[in-house]
């Protein structure tokens, strides 16, 4: 845990490529040090339709799923960590950049591993 999904625009295509952003999102999650490497999964989904309330052309949004058990605090400092990375390391312009985490009920969580 946590899953790093990653909602954005097609058109940020022409801009910067998808492993781009997975691999971004994915070093700010190991570099907050709230989760061991081997447990973060990141993946990232494009959306060709869709509408913006503002006046940007592309959207970045991100949601870091992660079990119970982190303070506000650490919640807070990783989506700032990630939006900042985002933002510092990557050519955008034009964009809304969001970032959100979503604690998930772990008494209903349910996973299998398959070999």
């Amino acid at each position: 845990m946590p899953h790093c999904i990653i909602e954005y625009s097609t058109k940020l295509a022409d801009i910067t490529s998808a492993e781009t952003l997975v691999n971004t999102v994915h070093q700010a999650a190991i570099d907050s040090l709230l989760f061991k490497p081997e447990h973060i999964k990141t993946r990232s989904i494009a959306y060709q339709t869709f509408r913006l309330g503002d006046h940007h052309t592309h959207f970045l949004h991100v949601t870091v799923r992660l079990h119970q058990g982190r303070t506000l605090e650490q919640k807070k400092r990783l989506n700032n960590l990630i939006v900042e990375r985002l933002c510092t390391t990557l050519p955008l312009f034009d964009i809304t950049i969001t970032a959100e985490t979503v604690e998930m009920d772990t008494t209903t969580y349910v996973k299998t591993t398959l070999a």
